[in-house]
């Protein structure tokens, strides 16, 4: 971690692989900005807490690391559903996959309990229906707007109109 150290990095990384020096690969993963290595690394060892806490490290610079997290948890026996929820939270704050597709993913594990992702589902169905309201207005005062136009180019065409200049 010296900063004033001089060593090629990808070298050291093999280096800490080979000998298992688990703290210091993950900081070289950091290092490189292998932030799904980190995340994968994790999940290799069954660490739950820390697939998340790597998630909400990282997943700014790289969001898809929350769909490697759904993905790996829908795949396991044992439903988690504190860390499920996380991860839904997330994907919906960075808008990663549409609803269906986090269905799919989430329907493999036939163990899943629907109470996971009834929140999940309730947000992003009331999400639609704004949206659907609002392009509903937007939609009407469009036709209002169009009508009011074709009355003036009708009105124009049929009637006489005196134009004065200033």
């Amino acid at each position: 971690k010296n900063q004033s150290s001089k060593y090629d990095l990808d070298h050291a990384l093999v280096l800490t692989k080979t000998y298992n020096f688990e703290k210091g690969t993950l900081y070289l993963y950091a290092k490189l900005k292998l932030y799904n290595e980190i995340v994968q690394h994790h999940m290799d060892n069954e660490e739950y807490s820390q697939v998340i806490r790597a998630c909400k490290k990282y997943g700014d610079h790289d969001p898809q690391l929350w769909n490697q997290a759904l993905n790996y948890f829908s795949s396991q026996e044992k439903v988690k559903e504190h860390e499920i929820m996380q991860i839904l939270n997330n994907i919906d704050k960075y808008n990663l996959l549409p609803p269906l597709m986090v269905l799919q993913v989430l329907s493999k594990n036939k163990y899943m309990p629907l109470g996971v992702i009834r929140d999940y589902m309730i947000r992003t169905l009331q999400q639609e229906q704004s949206t659907i309201t609002a392009d509903a207005r937007e939609i009407n005062r469009l036709r209002h707007e169009t009508k009011e136009m074709k009355n003036e180019v009708h009105n124009l065409k049929t009637k006489a109109t005196i134009f004065q200049g200033i």
